[in-house]
């Protein structure tokens, strides 16, 4: 019986050595397989990432290409204004005026007021001169305001001037509160 069990007992010792080193080859083969894995992963989102790249330096060419493009646009513009600068003469003014706003009440000075605008053209441009401005220049250089109390009426001129003329209008203003 002894010299069966040193028999059989060296065999179970090598099966069980072969098993466990299976187990651990096994083992070793899944990690290998799963590194092979995550390498052909990062190397795919490499590859995308390469080709994001790309596409981001193709977009960011084409915008500059367009923002060369209206570059050159402007540039053609303003040199073509300046050419029509240049080229246009000298006009004599015109003058428009034209209630903005108003008339509006305000019960605190008990007054009625317009703000009028001056619409002017000629070259040079045309100065400016109104005839009132109870707003002291506040509303800009073509702008007014004129405030009316009670039964007051206003009638409000204004004057374009440049080297080539002199262009007037004026407008009634009324009391209508």
């Amino acid at each position: 019986m002894k010299k069966k069990l040193y028999l059989i007992l060296p065999i179970l010792i090598t099966i069980c050595f072969l098993s466990f080193a299976a187990v651990c080859n096994l083992g070793q083969l899944l990690n290998n397989g799963e590194s092979a894995d995550q390498l052909s992963k990062e190397e795919e989102l490499q590859k995308e990432i390469d080709a994001l790249k790309k596409e981001e330096q193709k977009l960011e060419e084409e915008a500059l290409k367009k923002e060369n493009e209206e570059n050159s646009k402007e540039d053609k513009n303003a040199d073509d204004s300046k050419k029509e600068g240049t080229d246009k003469k000298d006009e004599k003014p015109t003058v428009t005026l034209k209630i903005y706003e108003g008339p509006t009440y305000s019960k605190s000075d008990d007054a009625c007021y317009y703000r009028i605008e001056a619409k002017i053209t000629g070259i040079p441009s045309p100065t400016i001169k109104f005839s009132r401005d109870d707003g002291n220049g506040a509303w800009g250089n073509a702008k007014v305001q004129i405030n009316l109390k009670k039964g007051e009426t206003c009638t409000l001129s204004v004057t374009a001037t440049n080297s080539k003329g002199t262009a007037n209008d004026s407008i009634k203003l009324v009391w209508l509160y």
